[in-house]
């Protein structure tokens, strides 16, 4: 939308003006909608990056604008895909991709920050175990929780395990199981990750004879002031237990400020909110376009209204200057505290250990397979194997290879064991074995086993069911699991690293993606 041009001008002014020392500057990739105000075009062909660029030389020119042609309305889906296809990591380990709404002002420091978190949390040894359950780094402080509701409760010192003497009071970083469309890093792997799924969850729901349940629409659980694509982003962090690093609230300012003054609603819903506040109720062709959302609405019209009402009358936060270095501005004194230390809330604000993550995945995981990846009961209860950037486990289509093969495989798993061990075959949790139990079998069956003895992939699947082959004086001792011990989060081999693909992205309609 023209009205939303002033916008993109601060945002690039900031990105300009920002501090590049001893980095090489990111990529830029701008969203434009299809109408573009004469003076918009005219500073995007005069917009120099890099900036200072020695006259003598080579002129570089790392930005690309991309400009929609159609006019038409689009859904929460349309747009979900329209954007998320804007960017793929040619090496999803090393190239991250930074999220910024038209409605965002930069601090002058927020690649510095960027740069040093993600030092600390993807490369260096103190962040090599939890770093890796990292969805990204958000610069925008929160004002509000995901379904609008505010204001958002400040976390401090008295909420971490790292105690500071007489700063109780001080605000602190903490991780939140929260998309956000303002100002947010998303590192490579994950975004790839994203793609994967976005693509199985659109096949799953439009195609209903690939899978073999069909998929229900599910409640929306983000405001709709913000963009539709957060939603798909929700479902995966909680399927895997993925959280956003969010920052403190700093009495100098903020990593980036998120205006008001411009306010444009996100593309999907401005048609739907256009009709509600001329009449407060639905028409046809609202209906009709409600039919088309993958979600379905939480809330009345009214107090969807009253919601976003709230929403623009909050206070904005300063953007921090560059009159103090990185390091006098960040928290307990310039030393990073590790992630298993900070304070973590689940996407509903809700305080939680961190140990709590991979429990509530693993209960979330059921529910969404049965929702919207075409899962039976019995399918959606079978917790299998994950691949890093695959998302078939959340899915169940019809003829897919990984579910055959676990069937086969379970099936001659226990083929094997009853041809070893007889029909008798337990699991218990734990057991010692001194001699093994005598099966009634015929001397040819005897003789065989005794001539040919398990090979390695034999043995390899009986200890897969938890069952001993056959062998005299041999104890096998398992420990007995601590009851109500909630699983350790394992973390997942993501190691990225560095590229950094900025992009800049309008929440209106007028759509701008920086970076890539």
């Amino acid at each position: 939308q023209p009205q939303s041009s002033g916008s993109l001008l601060r945002l690039l002014h900031s990105i300009k003006t920002a501090d590049y020392s001893g980095l090489p500057h990111p990529d830029i990739t701008i969203d434009l909608p299809p109408d573009v105000e004469p003076f918009a075009r005219d500073y995007l062909r005069d917009f120099e990056w890099p900036p200072h660029q020695d006259p003598t030389g080579p002129r570089q020119r790392k930005v690309k604008v991309h400009h929609r042609i159609s006019t038409a309305k689009t859904t929460t889906e349309t747009n979900a895909l329209r954007f998320l296809e804007s960017f793929y990591p040619v090496d999803p380990d090393n190239s991250h991709v930074l999220l910024l709404s038209t409605q965002t002002e930069l601090s002058p420091l927020y690649y510095q920050y960027l740069m040093y978190h993600i030092l600390q949390h993807r490369y260096s040894a103190y962040g090599s175990d939890d770093g890796d359950n990292l969805f990204g780094v958000v610069l925008a402080t929160p004002d509000a929780y995901l379904n609008g509701t505010g204001p958002f409760h400040t976390l401090t010192m008295t909420d971490t395990e790292k105690k500071l003497k007489s700063l109780d009071d001080l605000t602190v970083p903490f991780l939140w199981q929260a998309p956000n469309a303002d100002a947010a890093l998303i590192f490579g792997d994950v975004w790839a990750e994203v793609h994967d799924y976005l693509k199985n969850r659109l096949r799953a729901a439009h195609d209903t004879s690939s899978v073999h349940q069909a998929p229900t629409k599910r409640a929306k659980l983000v405001s709709e002031t913000q963009p539709g694509w957060l939603e798909y982003m929700l479902e995966l962090m909680r399927a895997r237990g993925w959280r956003n690093h969010y920052p403190a609230q700093l009495g100098a300012g903020a990593w980036a400020t998120v205006h008001r003054d411009l306010f444009q609603r996100p593309e999907e819903y401005m048609n739907k909110f256009a009709k509600l506040e001329d009449e407060l109720k639905e028409t046809e062709q609202t209906k009709t376009r409600d039919d088309e959302e993958p979600f379905l609405s939480a809330e009345p019209a009214a107090d969807q209204i009253r919601r976003q009402e709230a929403y623009l009358a909050q206070k904005e936060h300063d953007t921090l200057q560059h009159s103090q270095p990185l390091h006098a501005l960040l928290p307990y004194e310039t030393e990073l505290t590790e992630i298993g230390h900070l304070p973590a809330l689940e996407f509903t604000g809700q305080k939680v250990e961190r140990d709590d993550f991979a429990r509530l995945a693993t209960e979330y995981r059921p529910l969404l397979r049965s929702q919207v990846g075409g899962c039976n009961a019995a399918e959606a209860s079978n917790d299998r194997k994950y691949d890093l950037g695959s998302t078939g486990d959340l899915f169940c289509f019809i003829g897919q290879p990984d579910l055959e093969e676990e069937a086969e495989e379970e099936d001659m798993d226990e083929k094997t064991a009853k041809a070893t061990l007889g029909d008798e075959i337990s699991e218990p949790a734990s057991y010692a074995v001194a001699e093994p139990k005598e099966h009634a079998t015929s001397p040819e069956t005897a003789a065989a086993a005794k001539e040919a003895p398990l090979d390695s992939a034999a043995k390899q699947k009986l200890a897969h069911m938890k069952v001993e082959p056959p062998v005299i004086n041999q104890v096998n001792q398992e420990e007995p699991e601590e009851k109500g011990k909630a699983p350790v989060d394992e973390p997942s081999p993501k190691h990225g690293g560095g590229t950094l693909k900025p992009v800049v992205e309008d929440l209106g309609p007028p759509k701008v993606k920086g970076g890539q």
